[in-house]
């Protein structure tokens, strides 16, 4: 190996599981540098379980991604006193009292190491005990951090995050540009600080578990100047998120819950000229016709300026009564290129996708708007499989309108959640656009 360069040895080191990487620092002096070398370790994801797991927190200068299952049962110490840097971390906490500790002795520890840019927290669904308060603390103090997802939220904290109706305060420097958190009374001051210190910043926000309103969350979402993607249940006050002028894909839930702030939702969508993608996950079908109503209307004084929505996804829906008045609606979106349908879970769901195109409103759709694409991700075939409907005993020829249609409508079992865009991909589950 002596006539090989340093270079092309790391290259090839790269490619070596944890336990081999680990093995050549047995092997000559030279070796054993290059096993440590930064450019070997710096695209490796470690994860809980591996076998090489402590010695690299040992022995390795950086990692791509760490994941680990809090409480730690050997190499607690090491985790949070390792030297090696990581830039994106997931912690699984799986026992709120003590491994909330832990999760925060890992975080301040590779808060100072410098590269922590992407961190996860996964609370147990059935734990039910008290998270020490210092572990939100101490994220809420993180610098640098481009990413944060916390997808549920701990049912109780020991004490008060922050104390509760007191002016938020600010973070020295914003870096967020996406945030995930459930939303709660006990994340709410949570919630709020990171909203409003990373106010400048913020590209994506994705709030979930509302059940009741929180008017100070909605205020901080308006005064977000980066603000592209907004996914969350209906807001009270969502009418002033349409002066948000680069907030392009909204992903709503509608349930029952908060059917007041519907009218608000509605007024949102209705103004909302700059959203290009929407998506409304269906638990309320009475509140989504209205916002489907208002999403294709324009206010008198600005009729000039139509809803320029390229891609509407509607999942969930219980009623294909409800859905036929949608479709009614959306006659007037003219630059709508992509509808999808998923989930559809109703009892008088047509049998295939061409009896669906015998229903008025929908041949109406695709008629007047010739660039649409039906999208359908529900459990139905394109045409009859077995016994065949009043449709398929028409037997459409090709040339007639309806099979012109069925061109543009694509069934897919599984549900698909990618659409694309002039710019990228945009995931639709999260509304996101995913970045290299």
């Amino acid at each position: 190996m002596e006539p090989l360069a340093d270079d092309l040895l790391v290259m090839v080191m790269q490619y070596l599981d944890g336990p081999a990487l680990l093995a050549c620092r047995r092997v000559c002096k030279r070796l054993a540098g290059l096993a440590v070398h930064r450019d070997v370790w710096r695209h490796r994801r470690l994860r809980y379980g591996d076998r090489s797991l402590c010695a690299a927190l040992r022995l390795a200068p950086c990692l791509r991604e760490l994941c680990l299952s809090l409480p730690l049962d050997g190499c607690a110490v090491r985790a949070a006193a390792t030297a090696c840097a990581v830039e994106e971390l997931r912690l699984n906490i799986f026992l709120a009292q003590t491994g909330s500790l832990e999760a925060a002795f890992v975080i301040r520890n590779q808060a100072a190491r410098g590269q922590l840019r992407h961190l996860t927290l996964v609370f147990d669904n059935d734990d039910e005990a008290e998270c020490s308060w210092l572990l939100f603390s101490t994220v809420a103090s993180l610098r640098k951090l481009q990413t944060l997802f916390v997808p549920r939220f701990p049912y109780d904290v020991d004490k008060p995050i922050f104390v509760p109706h007191s002016p938020v305060p600010a973070v020295s420097k914003p870096s967020l540009w996406r945030f995930e958190c459930e939303l709660s009374s006990e994340s709410e001051p949570f919630v709020n600080f990171i909203l409003a210190g990373h106010a400048a910043t913020l590209e994506v926000v994705e709030i979930s578990g509302v059940s009741s309103t929180f008017p100070q969350t909605t205020s901080l979402l308006t005064g977000m100047p980066r603000l592209r993607v907004l996914n969350c249940p209906l807001l009270p006050g969502m009418e002033a998120l349409a002066s948000s002028t680069l907030l392009h894909t909204a992903n709503l839930v509608v349930i029952s819950e908060l059917r007041s702030a519907v009218q608000s939702a509605a007024e949102f969508l209705r103004r909302a000229k700059q959203l290009r993608f929407v998506i409304l996950h269906v638990q309320d079908v009475d509140a989504c016709v209205d916002l489907v109503q208002a999403l294709a209307s324009s206010e008198p004084e600005d009729s000039s300026t139509p809803s320029h929505v390229r891609s509407l996804a509607l999942r969930a829906c219980y009623s294909t009564t409800s859905l036929q008045q949608m479709f009614s609606s959306l006659a007037s979106l003219p630059s709508l290129r992509k509808l999808r349908i998923e989930d559809l879970d109703a009892e008088d769901v047509p049998c295939c996708a061409h009896e669906w195109l015998h229903w008025d409103s929908l041949q109406t759709l695709m008629t007047s708007n010739r660039d649409l694409r039906l999208l359908m991700t529900c459990d139905v075939p394109k045409f009859c499989e077995d016994e065949r409907c009043g449709s398929c005993e028409l037997e459409c020829t090709d040339t007639s309108e309806c099979a012109g249609i069925l061109k543009r409508v694509e069934v897919d079992r599984e549900t698909d959640d990618d659409t694309d865009t002039e710019e990228g991909t945009v995931d639709e589950k999260s509304g996101v656009k995913k970045r290299v």
